[in-house]
């Protein structure tokens, strides 16, 4: 950098999206750590773009918080309701998903929609078909919330000898949202061709019951063999995410990303605010 003295940092910008200059400024404006030239999947001298796959109630919210205090980079996000992009796919990415144990998440997604103030797709949909004072009024019980989870699951009208074929309803929307897409699309248009929809059913809907018993095993096939999920550069677990995220941040810098000065003490500090307490799942199932 201009000015600095001997053995002082460098900076190389990259692709363009940053001038030499600009590169520099954020190395002591912002605390950016120069990085060294590398040569990467990305490109000779290319810092990557990063994209980062938002599961509902699986900690999204974290991993950008995270991400934010990490990089000054600009993160693309696929949202809730969102199906990824083919482009996003490509090399030219870095790839971050969330994702978290079921149980705790299908806990979460219950007691998020009893909200009327915050609720969400699943809950306006429930409630825009009657379902809302069944599975969302009174009392929270344990019993409310295993009737939610058998219904959500396409299993509340399924004998028993049928409810462990292929995959759950978290497992369905992320294979909605990532490999299956364009079924979450022609679902949505069959579904609210035949009926007045609230929402459209597929990702954050009650669309685990549209879902065949083929598809349901396709879908479990999908998440042994898909190359689109082996392709994310990172999995977050939301009970494990502080330490992942770390890893994940090495991944970055050695495909030639660029990190903020400190952003080790910046992400311990957010961790006290932005990670609550995990659910206990022992009380209800």
């Amino acid at each position: 950098c201009t000015g600095m003295p001997a053995g002082g940092p460098t900076c190389f910008p990259g692709n363009g999206e940053v001038t030499e200059e600009e590169c520099c400024s954020y190395n002591f404006e912002l605390g950016a750590v120069p990085r060294n030239k590398v040569h990467s999947r990305f490109g000779r001298d290319k810092a990557p773009k990063v994209v980062i796959y938002h599961l509902e109630k699986a900690g999204g919210s974290v991993a950008k918080a995270f991400w934010r205090a990490a990089s000054f980079r600009p993160i693309v996000l696929v949202r809730e309701p969102d199906t990824i992009r083919d482009e996003f796919l490509e090399g030219r990415y870095f790839r971050v998903g969330t994702i978290r144990e079921p149980c705790s998440y299908y806990l979460s997604l219950y007691q998020y929609g009893r909200s009327r103030e915050a609720g969400h797709w699943l809950a306006r949909d429930l409630a825009h078909r009657g379902f809302r004072d069944r599975f969302y009024g009174g009392e929270k019980r344990p019993e409310q919330f295993r009737d939610f989870l058998l219904h959500i699951l396409g299993f509340d009208d399924m004998p028993a000898a049928k409810q462990d074929v292929g995959c759950g309803y978290m497992s369905l929307r992320v294979w909605t949202q990532l490999i299956m897409r364009t079924l979450g699309q022609e679902l949505n248009r069959r579904v609210c061709d035949e009926r007045e929809c609230e929402v459209p059913p597929v990702p954050l809907g009650d669309f685990a019951r549209l879902i065949s018993e083929d598809l349901k095993r396709q879908c479990h096939q999908d998440f042994v063999h898909s190359h689109v999920l082996t392709g994310f550069d990172c999995w977050l677990h939301m009970e494990r995410s502080q330490d992942e995220f770390r890893e994940c941040v090495e991944r970055f810098v050695g495909e030639g990303g660029l990190v903020n000065q400190g952003w080790e003490s910046k992400i311990d500090s957010l961790s006290t605010t932005v990670l609550r307490h995990p659910v206990v799942c022992k009380n209800w199932y």
